[in-house]
C-alpha cells in the first residue's frame, strides 16, 4: 500500500465519519425540535384546560342561578350540595363578621388602634390583587419562554440542516 492509497482511504473514512456526524446532528436537531414542539403544545393545552375549567365553572354557576330552585331530574343532589355549601359559607361568614366586630371593638377600646379592620381588609385585598397580577405575569413569562425555546430549537434545526 503506497502513500496515495493511504491518503485515499483516509479521505474516504473521514468523509464517511463526517456524513455520519451530520446525520447524527440532523437526528438530534429533529428530536430537539419535536421536544420543543411538545413543550409548546403541552403549555398551550394546559392553558386551554384552564380556560375550559373556568368556562365549566361559569356555566355551572349560571345553571344554578337560573334553575337552582327547580333543578331538572338527576341534578337534585348536586343542587342540594351547592345549597348546603352556600349555607355553610354564610354561617362561617357570619362568624367571621362577629369576630371582626369583636376585634374592632377590642382594638378601639383596648389599644386605640388607628388602623381599623376595614383598612387591614383593604390591604389584604390589594395584596391579593398584587399576587394575582404576579401570577398572571408568571404565566405570560412561561408562555414566552416556551415560545422562545421552540424558536431556538427551530433555529438549531435549520442550522443543522445547513
Amino acid at each position: 500500500m503506497d502513500f496515495e492509497d493511504l491518503k485515499q482511504r483516509f479521505s474516504e473514512t473521514a468523509g464517511a465519519v463526517l456524513n455520519k456526524s451530520a446525520d447524527a446532528a440532523k437526528i438530534v436537531a429533529e428530536k430537539a425540535s419535536a421536544l420543543g414542539k411538545k413543550a409548546k403544545l403541552s403549555a398551550e393545552m394546559s392553558m386551554e384546560k384552564d380556560t375550559l375549567r373556568k368556562t365549566y365553572q361559569a356555566l355551572g354557576q349560571l345553571f344554578f342561578e337560573k334553575y337552582g330552585d327547580d333543578p331538572c331530574e338527576g341534578l337534585e343532589q348536586a343542587v342540594a350540595e351547592v345549597k348546603l355549601s352556600l349555607e355553610k359559607i354564610a354561617a362561617k361568614q357570619a362568624e367571621i363578621d362577629a369576630l371582626k366586630a369583636e376585634a374592632e371593638d377590642a382594638c378601639v377600646e383596648a389599644c386605640a388602634c388607628e388602623e381599623t379592620v376595614e383598612a387591614v381588609e383593604e390591604k389584604a385585598d390589594e395584596a391579593a390583587e398584587a399576587v394575582k397580577e404576579v401570577a398572571e405575569d408568571a404565566v405570560e413569562t412561561v408562555k414566552e419562554a416556551a415560545e422562545d425555546a421552540a424558536k431556538a430549537v427551530k433555529e438549531a434545526v435549520e442550522d443543522a440542516k445547513e
